[in-house]
């Protein structure tokens, strides 16, 4: 039996290790970490249960082949999925947008806003719809399909590869200047980074409003636990708090890892779903370099990463009748040397497995490469650190008590996590929870995980399939399990 070691045990690393499991292999994943889950966490904090990740998640639509895969990996099992009217509700001084669900009603909100933006809003219905034809592969990846399959996979998508190649062009900034209405021009450059394509703007609003998109009760660390009880049924074994410093290498084949503390363990093929920065610099220690992943890093401004400021409250009132996911208009704030007029807001009152009584919540802030510069430095020195984690965090809860001034005094703040909290946690490049962001003069990487020189060693995660996220991590820790059953010349199964 040949034996994979898996370094991380978030959603890509398990998925890799229950998939190894079921084709035969022996695996086993390292975590530096006391949890599972990496990005994918929760956890309880005085009394309260905070989540760490998951809003939406995608991939549930009945007949999806993600909804399959989501299944298999042991996600979605015994779970309440909860399918709102709505994912997201706009307040700002100039009206209202909700994203609702269905598509015939929003477009009608939409129309009702600004009427005079009609021929656009057609036209973003009309893309809607034929991008909703656009299936993410999750069967097997397009690197492994042969001239059949390639055909069949793209088969009826000529219209939604059209309206892509149309959308990569623009800047969602650009595409939302070209409605007249301000609250639609605020909306569509803030859904999507407004640097980013205009394609990630309409696919994300298509998978809204198509049905597949969706809400999970229990939240990230639920979900991860019952990934992490499908790999263990399976019998494969989880090793926390042990830092793997690098990759044991021998002739340029990986043979195994050497932890923090130099306990060495070897193995016949090695994985790192983690960080992709991380995994260059630190475990393969700067001697391998993939010329796709280090054009993006050297050219930064091209190829951005996203991250952001999340403040951990709880709500000593009931919020049953209010938008579980609400964006405001505020008056400016700073941070760092960049302006914000926008806050997010999301509160769990839809899952009552949080806790009775209160309802937990999150406020949300982005933060570009200049943000976690400004957090990075500032940690230097940890009292200047902590105090502006509470000045922006004490600052943000009074915008809301602003804008529900019924609220006041009942927001506590619980926690705060910033660009180099998630760094720390995770070891994510800049603190970014995603992969690259695409602007329009870039182009996606679509990434096997193997690096030149280096065999038996494969990168995972979403760093492999920008822009990344759930979605990329669970579906490369089931291609990466493919390529090894190729190389072994054994069954994958799971196909």
């Amino acid at each position: 039996m040949k034996k994979i070691i898996i370094v991380g045990s978030g959603v890509s690393g398990l998925t890799s290790g229950i998939f190894g499991q079921m084709c035969g292999f022996e695996t086993i994943i390292y975590d530096k970490n006391d949890y599972t889950g990496g990005h994918c966490t929760g956890y309880d904090k005085f009394g309260v249960h905070v989540d760490g990740c998951i809003r939406f998640l995608s991939g549930t639509k009945e007949g999806e082949p993600l909804l399959e895969l989501w299944k298999q990996v042991g996600a979605l099992e015994e779970t309440n999925i909860y399918r709102p009217e709505y994912l997201a509700v706009y307040d700002f001084d100039d009206g209202r947008l909700i994203l609702w669900r269905d598509i015939d009603r929003f477009k009608r909100d939409l129309l009702s806003i600004s009427p005079d933006d009609e021929s656009l809003i057609n036209e973003l219905i009309s893309d809607i719809g034929k991008l909703s034809k656009v299936v993410v592969p999750a069967d097997k990846p397009m690197y492994m399909m042969n001239p059949f399959e390639m055909a069949k996979a793209t088969l009826n998508m000529n219209d939604a590869i059209a309206i892509l190649e149309k959308l990569n062009k623009i800047s969602c900034e650009d595409y939302a200047s070209r409605f007249k209405h301000p609250m639609l021009r605020k909306v569509f450059s803030f859904i999507i980074p407004k640097s980013y394509t205009a394609s990630a703007l309409v696919m994300v609003l298509a998978g809204y409003v198509m049905g597949n998109v969706t809400l999970l009760k229990g939240g990230s660390r639920a979900f991860i636990d019952r990934m992490k009880a499908k790999y263990e049924t399976l019998g494969g074994t989880i090793v926390l708090n042990s830092n793997v410093s690098e990759v044991l290498i021998e002739k340029g084949k990986a043979k195994g890892i050497i932890l923090s503390d130099g306990s060495c363990f070897k193995s016949d093929y090695v994985v790192a779903a983690c960080d992709a920065n991380h995994v260059f610099e630190k475990l393969l220690k700067d001697e391998y370099e993939d010329k796709e992943f280090s054009f993006r890093f050297e050219h930064s401004d091209d190829y951005p990463v996203t991250s952001a400021v999340n403040i951990s409250v709880v709500i000593e009132y009931d919020m049953s009748k209010y938008p579980f996911n609400i964006c405001i208009k505020t008056a400016p704030y700073t941070i760092g040397e960049r302006t914000f007029e926008l806050l997010g807001f999301w509160n769990f009152n839809y899952d009552d497995t949080f806790g009775v009584g209160r309802t937990t919540g999150t406020i949300s802030i982005i933060q570009y490469e200049d943000g976690y510069k400004y957090w990075k430095n500032l940690y230097s020195n940890k009292q200047a650190y902590e105090n502006e984690k509470k000045r922006v965090a004490i600052d943000s809860v009074k915008r809301i008590e602003t804008k529900f001034p019924e609220l006041k005094g009942k927001i506590k703040i619980i926690d705060v996590a910033t660009p180099v909290t998630y760094e720390r946690y995770t070891n994510s490049y800049k603190g970014s929870l995603m992969a690259f962001g695409q602007l329009p003069k870039t182009k996606i990487m679509m990434h096997s995980g193997k690096i030149k020189g280096l065999s038996n060693f494969y990168l995972s995660g979403q760093w492999v399939s920008p822009p990344g996220g759930l979605i990329s991590a669970v579906t490369s820790g089931k291609f990466t399990i493919m390529q090894i059953c190729r190389e072994e010349k054994v069954k994958f199964i799971g196909e």
